[in-house]
């Protein structure tokens, strides 16, 4: 029976994939809320799959699978997360991930994944099948593609505003503002609204 671990900050997520992952055969022996927290239970049990969602909090970029990559390069890892760009599946693929499954896709693709890094073998949409081309793994060559609301965000912070100031600007929730400021902040795999702006100046969507 394979082992599985689980890494996302969404506790509704981890108790259903919980439940599906037993119904079908798998022992799910550990999950966290937090790359910290993750990486002390998992050094409990020999884990065959990982399952680590992106964006986390107190986590930036791509940090969580860097992590498990560097303590072991033959951890099998599925990066399952409901972002979905050139930019993200290119630095899934340098950092050695070995799948991509979106929340929005079905169990299914997730089982497939699994089955497939199993047999030592990588699992990505068709999509992205370019992305494995020899040479063909600067992201700088990939469109950062960002929704309305998140540029509104981003020009937002731009002006130095707040995520509440933010928020009453805009007439979301601070939570939504969170999310699209983690989001950006991923896409553009920075860590401070400095190298922010300035990447986003380079880019075009800041003047």
């Amino acid at each position: 029976m394979q082992k599985i671990a689980i890494l996302d900050d969404h506790p509704t997520i981890i108790a259903g994939l919980k439940s599906l992952l037993n119904e079908h055969g798998f022992e799910v022996v550990c999950s966290a809320n937090t790359l910290a927290d993750f990486l002390i239970e998992i050094e409990k049990y020999q884990i065959d799959i990982f399952i680590v969602d992106v964006v986390l909090q107190n986590s930036t970029g791509i940090d969580s699978f860097t992590k498990l990559i560097s303590l072991n390069p033959k951890n099998k890892i599925i990066a399952y997360t409901s972002l979905n760009n050139f930019t993200l599946i290119s630095m899934l693929i340098k950092a050695e991930v070995m799948a991509y499954v979106s929340k929005n896709a079905t169990f299914e693709n997730l089982l497939e994944a699994i089955n497939s890094i199993s047999n030592n073998q990588k699992y990505f949409p068709e999509e992205y099948a370019s992305l494995f081309l020899k040479n063909n793994f600067d992201t700088n060559t990939y469109s950062i593609h960002l929704t309305e609301r998140e540029i509104d965000v981003l020009n937002q912070i731009y002006e130095g505003n707040s995520s509440i100031v933010i928020a009453q600007n805009l007439f979301i929730s601070v939570n939504t503002v969170e999310t699209h400021r983690k989001n950006i902040f991923l896409k553009f795999d920075v860590n401070n609204i400095a190298s922010l702006l300035n990447a986003a100046q380079k880019t075009g969507f800041l003047k």
